[in-house]
């Protein structure tokens, strides 16, 4: 989905709230143990991915869901980190600002 709009319209709830939406209804959320990923959120630049982590996470605070960012200036063991805890959602930057771990945005479903 691509969004244009004046800032502070609402485009990150317009996507960010059928998102949230999607994974309280997928069920039984009990056991992170057995959770895998649910969304990955791609945005151009780190600045984006860590407001857009800010808001979904705001959106999300009275439920179990999970949002990480994965971004270039938060060193690789903080990330390692924050993956460990087995997020729903992950807010990863690209192309020019990616995690060194990271795969390039064009092959990032393989993840």
């Amino acid at each position: 989905m691509v969004g244009s709009a004046d800032t502070g319209s609402g485009k990150t709830l317009a996507f960010g709230l059928p998102v949230l939406n999607g994974i309280l209804a997928l069920g039984d959320r009990a056991n992170r143990d057995t959770r895998r990923l649910s969304a990955l959120i791609l945005s151009p630049t780190r600045e984006l991915a860590m407001q857009v982590s800010q808001h979904l996470t705001a959106a999300a605070k009275h439920t179990d869901i999970k949002v990480v960012p994965v971004v270039g200036g938060i060193s690789l063991q903080k990330q390692q980190r924050l993956l460990s805890y087995k997020p729903d959602v992950v807010r990863l930057n690209c192309p020019g600002g990616s995690a060194p771990h990271s795969p390039p945005c064009p092959n990032a479903a393989r993840w």
